[in-house]
């Protein structure tokens, strides 16, 4: 198939049953360090719509500032993390259009809500290698996953990485991030081709 030649020179993978949909509702998902944040910073310059950092939001809905989000976890529990992102996610899917930077683990827990998240917009997979991850976010004593060590992350990162591979769209995490119009642009150009 053409387009899957076009895809993999490109390093952006898309499955064949997207549309020009798909640009109204993003979700951009990989694990942490993969670069979810900065590539939400970098599209959402040039994204015609509201964009949000899920971390960001949970903090702002506990009530604090993102630095204490991993404080906050363990004092309140990974239940109460994961309850306002479920909330936020279900928030997320009422709206028409966005641009969203989910957390690591958003989509493995709330996986029973990946085919909404399909119907209402796309997910884009932030394809890192779990050596780039861990070089990114290891050091962040913020994070209470990475204070469980590298085996332990890397346990989670397999756990997780059939799901981020479900995703409709693929690019790659470990160079520069394509701005929203350049991504836009190989999309649907990728769409004409017979």
């Amino acid at each position: 198939m053409k387009i899957v030649e076009n895809l993999n020179h490109l390093g952006i993978t898309v499955k064949s049953d997207y549309s020009e949909a798909f640009l109204m509702l993003i979700f951009i998902t990989g694990f942490m360090g993969s670069g979810k944040s900065h590539l939400l910073s970098v599209w959402s310059e040039q994204f015609d719509g509201p964009s949000l950092d899920f971390d960001d939001e949970i903090a702002q809905r506990a009530g604090i500032k993102n630095s204490e989000l991993g404080s906050w976890i363990k004092e309140k529990g990974w239940p109460a993390f994961r309850s306002l992102e479920r909330e936020l996610l279900r928030d997320s899917l009422k709206l028409e259009k966005g641009l969203f930077s989910l957390g690591g683990g958003t989509l493995h827990e709330n996986s029973d809500l990946c085919p909404l998240i399909d119907k209402a917009g796309s997910r884009v997979w932030l394809n890192t290698s779990v050596d780039t991850c861990w070089k990114r976010a290891g050091h962040d004593s913020n994070r209470p996953l990475v204070k469980e060590g590298r085996e332990s992350f890397n346990k989670l990162f397999a756990d997780r990485l059939g799901l981020y591979k479900s995703a409709g769209i693929s690019i790659s995490g470990e160079g520069d991030a394509p701005s929203f119009n350049e991504f836009c642009k190989k999309y649907t150009d990728l769409l004409k081709i017979d």
